[in-house]
Protein backbone atom coordinates (compact mmCIF):
# COMPACT_ATOMS: atom_id res chain seq x y z
CA UNK A 1 0.00 0.00 0.00
CA UNK A 2 2.97 2.36 1.19
CA UNK A 3 4.86 1.29 -2.08
CA UNK A 4 2.67 1.50 -4.28
CA UNK A 5 1.44 5.28 -3.11
CA UNK A 6 5.31 5.94 -4.33
CA UNK A 7 4.96 4.40 -7.93
CA UNK A 8 2.36 6.59 -8.37
CA UNK A 9 4.63 9.73 -8.02
CA UNK A 10 7.39 11.28 -10.08
CA UNK A 11 10.83 11.67 -9.35
CA UNK A 12 10.19 15.41 -8.36
CA UNK A 13 7.87 14.53 -6.45
CA UNK A 14 9.55 11.51 -4.70
CA UNK A 15 12.38 14.47 -3.89
CA UNK A 16 10.63 16.94 -2.59
CA UNK A 17 8.16 14.16 -0.45
CA UNK A 18 11.68 13.11 0.79
CA UNK A 19 12.76 16.42 1.65
CA UNK A 20 9.47 17.31 3.22
CA UNK A 21 9.67 14.42 5.53
CA UNK A 22 13.29 15.74 6.70
CA UNK A 23 11.43 19.15 7.34
CA UNK A 24 8.79 16.92 9.63
CA UNK A 25 6.23 18.18 7.01
CA UNK A 26 5.54 15.20 5.47
CA UNK A 27 3.77 13.56 8.43
CA UNK A 28 0.48 15.15 7.39
CA UNK A 29 0.71 13.58 3.71
CA UNK A 30 2.24 10.33 4.86
CA UNK A 31 -1.06 9.92 7.60
CA UNK A 32 -3.11 11.03 4.53
CA UNK A 33 -1.65 7.91 2.14
CA UNK A 34 -1.59 5.66 4.74
CA UNK A 35 -5.19 6.44 6.17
Amino acid sequence: MFIASFSNMSVKEMIQFRTEIRNNEGVTKISKITL
